[in-house]
């Protein structure tokens, strides 16, 4: 009785198929028909959700999409201008060099009000009367639009700045250095492809740069004080210097900052 019930069973889930005497299995293989192979399809997603290959949607390579300058040279605590981010700005970074009186770096800066963060170690105040100070911030995640960036310092001073898009999403190395010769170079080593970002401030002579490591952003001089600020888009790891370049022997500072 157990047995006819098994058996029952087994021909209604279609795993063997009745006889008129006994018992045979399907004398051909399955066959799987065009029209049946969600099963491989859905076996193909699996290597996607692993992250095991690369998706619809990967982000690409690092790149920068805009930049703004500014330069004044007219002494002011609180510098301003206007910057648009779009929707593949990833991050927002504010590069500048300014002279100063009190030895002291750039203060604050907000994109639409928000804090920008000046990470230690990426920004060098270097002497005093006179002396200067060059530096970076930066803010993930920006409000996208066109908003006011505002960049203050201790005292009224000279500054010239940049507001740079990129699509980074993390920070990577920075460096800082400052020296007297007609040349100033920094370098850091990223770990994988990057933007990396170098301002420049030339505080005793009134030269722009003859010559920057990468894409110039900023080539300026005010009569006083000269600035610079380049980037590059190194595709790989490895150390990446700069090397900013002005005529004269004279107080300079750099500071530089990568994004991954």
């Amino acid at each position: 009785m157990i047995k006819n019930t098994l058996l029952a069973a087994t021909i209604a889930s279609g795993l063997i198929v009745p006889a008129k005497a006994g018992v045979y299995l399907p004398p051909k293989p399955a066959i799987i028909k065009p029209e049946n192979i969600e099963f491989s399809k859905n076996m193909l997603a699996f290597p996607f959700t692993l992250g095991m290959l690369p998706g619809k949607g990967a982000s690409g390579p690092l790149y920068i999409s805009d930049t703004d300058k500014t330069e004044t040279s007219n002494s002011t605590s609180t510098r301003t201008w206007s910057h648009t981010t779009t929707s593949d700005t990833r991050c927002l970074v504010v590069a500048y060099g300014y002279r100063t009186t009190d030895g002291y770096k750039g203060q604050f800066c907000n994109f639409n009000g928000v804090s920008m963060t000046q990470p230690s170690g990426a920004y060098i105040p270097y002497g005093s009367s006179p002396g200067g100070a060059a530096g970076i911030f930066y803010l993930f995640d920006p409000p996208i639009g066109t908003f006011t960036v505002s960049l203050s310092t201790f005292s009224n001073q000279r500054v010239g700045a940049s507001s740079i898009n990129i699509t980074g999403t993390s920070l990577g190395p920075v460096a800082e250095t400052s020296g007297t010769s007609s040349s100033i170079s920094s370098s850091v080593v990223t770990t994988q492809a990057a933007v990396v970002i170098a301002a420049s401030v030339n505080i005793q002579t009134s030269t722009s740069t003859s010559s920057m490591t990468g894409t110039p952003i900023l080539d300026h001089a005010d009569g006083v004080v000269g600035y610079g600020i380049s980037y590059t888009e190194p595709a790989s790891a490895g150390t990446q210097s700069f090397t900013h370049t002005y005529s004269g022997s004279s107080r300079k500072a750099m500071a530089m900052a990568a994004f991954y």
